[in-house]
């Protein structure tokens, strides 16, 4: 299958921290002025936009006309979609100068394939979106004057998991394939296994809750300390363990519960070892990455250890925290950019089992 690089790019895959496309911040509603006057009682449904059939139902022969269309219909949605993940314009309103592009990628066999592949993967979103309901229903109570996106799938073939921007939130549903799908695997593409083990359809909503969590929180800085990226991705864990208290919480984190359960069994050891190697306050981003990384393991951590130790900790200080904390709300928790405050108000001091 021919991928078509200047297309797309790869982003929001859980837990690589490396986003390439930047999530504006629009879910905490008061700054854009998006406010949601209901309560959780009074949510009902998810607005779910299935951009990618509305795309290709656009007959080639009346492809200019159909953008334009396409455009009126879904603004928000549409020039993010194709300025920032086709990447075939800088200006979605100058249609002459992507359009043969966009010709190209809706005529190409291997991707008319690959959105055929969806189609009958996904003809309904009918799980995903039960979810959703009830991640929304739990996300207005506590965010109370925010508002709730309006949900947009898309193919970008593979390039991107999920992604918030203003009003919208994306998913790429050719990410959730299952783990059988064969490209996946391909040399092309080069997806790690345990990657693509996840490239699941149950793993939809906690991607796009996990994007959501970003957009409540202060960027970290360019030169933060190990803890602040611990308390950041931690924070990010705990907003999903709140969002879907439905979900096991292994699978918040893309564990096992093997991995789950030698993290409990090692907690007091693990947190030995960050503080005996002096490492919470270390600013070298390029030596602790590999703590907070997604991986099958631990680069020098002992053996059983899961990947992202780092973000494990980290959720469990932020845990913690709201423990002793109880008049902390979620939403003043999500504005925290202090971490060594939260974790000396976590008082997290777990004990090492012998």
């Amino acid at each position: 299958m021919l991928i078509h690089n200047s297309y797309f790019i790869r982003a929001s895959i859980f837990f690589i921290f490396l986003l390439s496309i930047s999530s504006c911040k629009w879910f905490g509603g008061k700054e854009n002025g998006q406010i949601n006057t209901g309560t959780a009682e009074d949510f009902k449904s998810v607005k779910i936009v299935r951009f990618e059939e509305e795309l290709f139902k656009i007959a080639p022969n009346n492809l200019l006309e159909g953008l334009q269309a396409l455009r009126k219909k879904n603004p928000d949605f549409y020039d993010i979609y194709f300025e920032r993940v086709l990447q075939v314009t800088s200006n979605a309103g100058d249609y002459n100068s992507y359009t043969p592009l966009v010709l190209d990628f809706l005529t190409n066999k291997y991707v008319k394939g690959l959105y055929d592949t969806t189609q009958s993967h996904f003809p309904d979103l009918k799980q995903f979106e039960s979810e959703m309901n009830k991640a929304m229903k739990n996300y207005v109570k506590h965010f109370p004057d925010s508002t709730v996106p309006t949900i947009y799938t898309f193919i970008s073939e593979f390039g991107n998991q999920a992604f918030t921007f203003e009003k919208c939130l994306g998913v790429g549903i050719d990410m959730y394939l299952g783990v059988d799908y064969p490209y996946y695997k391909s040399s092309d593409l080069n997806f790690p296994a345990f990657m693509v083990e996840r490239f699941t359809p149950k793993n939809m909503v906690i991607n796009a809750v996990n994007v959501m969590s970003t957009d409540l929180m202060t960027e970290l800085p360019q030169n933060g300390f190990l803890l602040d990226h611990m308390i950041y991705y931690g924070k990010s864990c705990y907003f999903m363990e709140k969002i879907l208290p439905f979900r096991k919480q292994y699978e918040l984190i893309n564990y096992s519960k093997e991995n789950w359960e030698w993290c409990e069994l090692n907690e007091g050891r693990i947190w030995e070892f960050f503080v005996g190697k002096e490492l919470l306050f270390s600013p070298g981003m390029l030596d602790f990455k590999k703590y907070l990384e997604d991986a099958p393991t631990t680069s020098g951590m002992p053996a059983g250890a899961p990947g992202k130790v780092g973000v494990w900790t980290g959720w469990m200080i932020v845990r913690k925290y709201m423990d002793e904390n109880p008049d902390v709300s979620l939403s003043e928790l999500m504005k925290m950019d202090n971490s060594r405050a939260i974790l000396e108000g976590s008082g997290y001091k777990p004990r090492v089992i012998k």
